[in-house]
């Protein structure tokens, strides 16, 4: 909160609001071809496609100064507004330009709202391909291939938010490459399953 005695200062998005999201599961059991000899049956029978597609728009960007400017020992202060904040998309460069934001006078408060930015969103297609076999009786082989990321689509974190920092895409702990968040390069995982 940037100031404590006027909540309407802080009137915005919640933390937390992304305001699209879609997400959809599947499941195809491919059918079986009824004319093929045995061997060639067995290899192209029980096969199953499966799949969690999501996209979603990016959640709120709240801009702050990195000091106590209005001088309440609130640490919550934002900037001015100055200019347009939006610069054509470049990952190794500013997500925000910088050159839109300043510091207001000090002892007083930025004209930013709370939460007036979007982050980038996210784009992610994971595919299974699942094999079954039946060995004997109650036993069955299952051979599945997973694919995260299917189409290698770069999904960015949120950038720095600190008033000086540049906007720049930062990085997360779960991809060796520092400009990507949820949903990292394409991964591809073999499994091999013993069903009795």
């Amino acid at each position: 909160m940037e100031d404590s005695r006027n909540l309407r200062r802080d009137y915005g998005r919640s933390d937390f609001d992304i305001r699209h999201r879609f997400t959809v599961t599947y499941a195809w059991r491919v059918p079986a071809p009824t004319r093929l000899p045995g061997w060639l049956h067995a290899l192209a029978s029980n096969w199953q496609l499966n799949g969690i597609t999501t996209l979603q728009s990016g959640g709120p960007l709240n801009i702050t100064l990195p000091f106590d400017n209005s001088g309440t020992a609130e640490f919550r202060d934002r900037p001015n507004l100055v200019g347009n904040a939006h610069v054509p998309f470049n990952p190794t460069g500013p997500y925000l330009n910088p050159a839109a934001f300043a510091q207001p006078l000090s002892g007083t408060y930025g004209n930013l709202g709370r939460n007036t930015f979007s982050g980038p969103g996210l784009n992610d297609f994971d595919v299974s391909f699942v094999k079954s076999q039946q060995i004997s009786g109650d036993w069955w082989l299952r051979l599945r291939a997973e694919f995260f990321n299917v189409w290698n689509h770069p999904n960015f974190a949120n950038p720095s938010t600190t008033f000086g920092s540049g906007f720049r895409l930062t990085s997360t702990p779960d991809s060796f490459n520092p400009y990507f968040g949820n949903g990292s390069p394409r991964n591809v995982q073999l499994v091999v399953e013993l069903e009795f």
